[in-house]
């Protein structure tokens, strides 16, 4: 009987597709400062991220939220807080693979101007989730 819920378990999970969501810089701002650490080689990605989530995708006026790691006692150990970024998302593409194979299920990628925030300020993440955090924060 375990083993039955096991591979129901299984088979649910497995149906859920995640969603790719890529930050690019615009080409207009420092581009070189930006390196892939593997190659070396020069990139416009500030970030990617894989969601499983229903929420709402990002969309033009939105800052992505940077993660930041705080050193506690001495230590890092994962990321401890978030704020929002410098940068503001300008325009949204959205693609539905047409791979029955594909690993996800849509993917996204979002233009992001540089816009500088004075202080953002960070914010503690809240059992490992930077948008909860943040929601308790703005409430």
């Amino acid at each position: 009987m375990a083993t039955q819920n096991f591979q129901e378990l299984t088979v649910i999970t497995m149906d859920k597709k995640s969603r790719r969501i890529v930050y690019l810089a615009d080409s207009d701002h420092r581009c070189d400062d930006r390196v892939l650490s593997h190659t070396g080689s020069l990139t416009d990605i500030l970030s990617e991220t894989i969601s499983y989530s229903n929420r709402a995708l990002p969309k033009v006026g939105d800052r992505w939220t940077e993660l930041v790691r705080v050193p506690v006692d001495g230590k890092i150990e994962g990321w401890t807080h978030s704020r929002e970024s410098n940068w503001v998302i300008d325009s949204v593409e959205s693609y539905h693979p047409t791979h029955t194979d594909s690993k996800h299920s849509e993917i996204v990628y979002c233009y992001c101007k540089y816009v500088p925030i004075a202080n953002s300020g960070l914010v503690a993440i809240v059992d490992g989730d930077a948008a909860r955090s943040k929601e308790l924060v703005l409430a």
